[in-house]
């Protein structure tokens, strides 16, 4: 039996169901063929990897969950540059779009389209799609 979960207005109709459960979000991120990597904002250390970023990265969720960005980035100074040039933009209007050079997990470096979009105060999730043909 299925069970309506929205819940009634005052005047009798009724509003939109509650948000999606996180299980549920989990899973739809990871059939997602493009990178989508969360992250805490003030230590950047990744929080959730899908397939997509594994494909594209060449690493492993257990190899990066808890670990700092920086090594996704061709080098340290880009590393540095790309915190200086999203985040004023992310805090003030919730997402960053921008081309970026990164570093895959052989060494090589590739560009991506990546698309940074504030989650919650702490947390932004960037979904990144190489632009290699």
């Amino acid at each position: 039996m299925a069970v309506d979960t929205a819940t009634e207005r005052s005047d009798g109709g009724s509003t939109c169901p509650p948000p999606l459960d996180e299980r549920l979000l989990v899973a739809l991120y990871s059939g997602i063929a493009e990178a989508i990597v969360v992250t805490e904002l003030k230590s950047r250390c990744i929080v959730y990897w899908n397939e997509g970023a594994q494909a594209l990265f060449g690493y492993a969720a257990a190899e990066v969950l808890q670990k700092n960005t920086e090594r996704l980035f061709s080098e340290k100074a880009s590393y540095e540059r790309i915190h200086q040039l999203a985040m004023p933009e992310l805090q003030e209007k919730g997402s960053w779009r921008g081309e970026w050079q990164y570093r895959r997990r052989n060494g090589t470096v590739f560009a991506a389209e990546a698309t940074s979009t504030l989650l919650a105060p702490r947390k932004a999730l960037t979904l990144s799609t190489s632009c290699e043909k």
